[in-house]
């Protein structure tokens, strides 16, 4: 069995090799009077890749480490042989090393676990404190899986596990033969994140051994009650809350060239509201991307990215300082629609990630959000306050600033604080490695894998 890339699946390594009985005459006559029937014991598998590597900049050689460690000892008291765990390592991590564990239940396979399309039965997906939907694949596959979480465990915790029954109707089932999906919220080294260790790698590393504990804990109650029927009864998940915006039409990204017809109007922080003024000029249809009656977005005359969106308001607010409780209709309808937008650049930009936020003390007036791909590839980018604007708590994720205002009713933004993030040192957007300037960075984050 092969996955779509023509690579063996797992059901290669799930065969066991055959055997020839020789019977003698007399079993084999009573073998033909009596059908005997044979119980095969169920084979469950436990598939991760490694947890904390990768956006949580989580040292590789502490990874490996605390993994090994963690995987030797589940297996050191676990004696089932049927039991199989699997390390998987997607392209996105292709420079992490594999591990050495000597055991034939353990195996490293270097590939997405969404690739594979047999007997996968159990997998890991880290997620943060809100469950929010950053896998696109794997919440296209099942589309109850993220509201289903989200919506029994409502936030999560470092280091805990919530496992989620997939629905049996799914991709994710049908194709994947996954059973459960197991959310966990791992420690996070990168200062770009919240609840950054700052580098604390003794808490860290006890953390991380925790997290692989609750995860081996886990596998072992899921299996151990359904040890009689290895098909797992799948509970009927609540349905994907239904998006308040339409179905929409949405064009190829296809910007136009860079400043093309940048109409400041006299003063460049009025730019964004001469494009909402004069829509229908020629230069601002060629720039528009999409509209509706509540935003406009826009082609970023400046892209930082090689994708590089902003959804402008056609509500009067003048920025995220001055959004307040009465505007969270709009800002849901423009981050749904956002959503949306992501949705559809993954069609065209597969291997791209996006960020969808505000910066907290923006340039332009009239709010605007920014829709950005994470790859910080354009003669834009030019130096350390362009690119901190979006790799810092600087810039606002749209889902925490959703948060904050369902909350306290406003955005508490620190002008002063603001400004220090802005110069703090650069450090890689996928791996947290420092550099000490800006060509050194982008061609650091060209190269890199996490």
């Amino acid at each position: 069995m092969k996955n779509n890339k023509g690579q063996p699946t797992l059901l290669s390594f799930f065969k066991s090799p055959s055997k020839t009985n020789k019977r003698s005459s007399e079993e084999s006559e009573v073998q033909e009077k009596k059908k005997v029937k044979i119980i095969k014991e169920p084979l469950h598998s436990l598939l991760f890749n490694p947890i904390s590597v990768g956006s949580n900049g989580y040292d590789h050689q502490h990874a490996r480490t605390v993994m090994k460690n963690a995987i030797n000892n589940y297996l050191h008291k676990n004696v089932s042989k049927n039991i199989h765990i699997y390390l998987t390592i997607p392209s996105n991590l292709g420079t992490f090393n594999f591990l050495e564990v000597e055991d034939d239940r353990f195996r490293v396979i270097k590939d997405d676990i969404l690739n594979l399309e047999e007997n996968s039965s159990y997998i890991v997906h880290e997620c943060n404190w809100r469950f929010s939907p950053n896998n696109a694949p794997l919440a296209e596959k099942d589309p109850s899986l993220f509201p289903s979480v989200k919506s029994k465990y409502n936030t999560a915790a470092v280091t805990n596990v919530y496992p989620i029954m997939v629905d049996q109707s799914s991709q994710l089932y049908k194709i994947n033969k996954v059973r459960c999906v197991l959310f966990t919220c791992s420690p996070n080294m990168n200062p770009s994140k919240q609840d950054d260790l700052n580098n604390d790698y003794e808490k860290g590393d006890k953390l991380l051994q925790e997290t692989y504990e609750n995860i081996f804990n886990a596998f072992d109650k899921l299996i151990d009650n359904k040890d009689e029927d290895p098909d797992i009864e799948v509970v009927e998940q609540p349905k994907a809350p239904a998006n308040e915006s339409p179905d929409i039409f949405l064009p190829a990204y296809d910007p136009p060239p860079i400043a093309f017809c940048v109409n400041t109007g006299g003063s460049w922080d009025s730019a964004l509201l001469n494009i909402v003024n004069d829509a229908n000029s020629d230069s601002n249809k060629r720039r528009t991307f999409y509209s509706d009656s509540q935003s406009m977005v826009v082609y970023d005359p400046y892209p930082k990215s090689k994708v590089h969106l902003l959804m402008i308001s056609k509500v009067d607010i003048v920025g995220p300082k001055y959004i307040t409780s009465e505007h969270i209709p709009h800002l849901q309808h423009n981050h749904d629609i956002a959503h949306k937008i992501v949705a559809h650049l993954k069609t065209q930009f597969p291997e791209s990630e996006f960020k969808i936020g505000y910066h907290s003390v923006p340039s332009m007036r009239r709010l605007h959000l920014h829709i950005i791909s994470q790859d910080f590839d354009s003669p834009c980018l030019k130096n350390k306050k362009h690119y901190n604007s979006y790799n810092t708590l600087f810039f606002i994720d749209a889902e925490n600033a959703m948060d904050e205002l369902l909350k306290n009713g406003k955005l508490n933004i620190d002008n002063n604080k603001a400004e220090q993030l802005l110069k703090a040192d650069l450090k890689c957007s996928k791996c947290a490695c420092r550099q000490q300037n800006m060509p050194k960075l982008k061609f650091h984050i060209s190269k890199c894998n996490e």
